[in-house]
């Protein structure tokens, strides 16, 4: 049996991730998923989550929901949700990796933009240097909206202008 841990976050990156698990779980009868939550706590003056904890427990609870209704729906007695807390994302994950026996850590993320990259948070980067299991970190398939203009090549023998598409944009 192989056990997989599963990484979700709420901003929509973990998608490419549970699509990829899914794939696995269709294909293989051994595998396992646990599927991993964390809410982020905060050090400091005023500690605790970055969020009310009666949200935090909303959004796993609709993140639980969706995973398990529109994706894991044919799997679902091979997959386990789990809600965790901690100062360390990435710790939490490897952690949990380690005390659930897991074999392999998939996660989805894309680099860090903006602010986050500025502070050096980049929790899947921190996942591979911590996790004594192999990680896989599953970058989303971002589409890049294509501008086409449009122009007038060449007159057709009735008399109508053609337009093609322009392909660099």
């Amino acid at each position: 049996m192989q056990r997989i841990l599963l990484a979700l976050d709420s901003r929509g990156h973990a998608d490419a991730a549970a699509g990829v698990v899914r794939g696995w779980l269709a294909h293989d009868l051994r595998v396992r998923v646990v599927m991993l939550y964390v809410t982020e706590m905060v050090r400091g003056r005023f500690p605790g989550p970055r969020l009310p904890m009666s949200y935090e427990r909303e959004v796993a609870q609709a993140i639980e929901e969706r995973m398990m209704t529109d994706v894991f729906r044919p799997y679902s007695s091979r997959v386990q949700f789990i809600h965790r807390n901690g100062f360390s994302v990435s710790q939490v994950i490897c952690a949990t990796a380690q005390e659930l026996r897991c074999e392999m850590i998939v996660l989805g993320g894309s680099p860090p933009r903006g602010l986050w990259r500025w502070f050096g948070y980049d929790i899947p980067k921190d996942v591979l240097q911590r996790a004594s299991v192999s990680v896989a970190v599953i970058r989303p398939s971002e589409s890049k909206t294509l501008v086409v203009k449009h122009f007038r090549t060449a007159k057709t023998n009735t008399g109508s202008v053609r337009d093609e598409q322009c392909p660099d944009g």
